[in-house]
């Protein structure tokens, strides 16, 4: 991600496009994404609460 803009997040989700966060929910729904070599037996459902994406504030940092 660049310095673009504000970025949306949700779940595993982010984006410039909060659009395009409800669209991915929806192909994750359908089991559009493809999976990781090794590890096909484990699908990870959606969460099941009622939020929206949410802007992204500040940054993310790795120890």
């Amino acid at each position: 991600m660049g310095d673009d803009g504000p970025h949306w997040i949700w779940w595993n989700f982010v984006s410039s496009r909060k659009e395009r966060i409800e669209q991915a929910q929806e192909e994750w729904r359908r089991g559009r994404f493809d999976t990781v070599p090794g590890d096909e037996a484990d699908f990870i459902p959606l969460p099941e609460t009622n939020t929206k994406p949410r802007r992204a504030v500040g940054g993310v940092f790795y120890p």
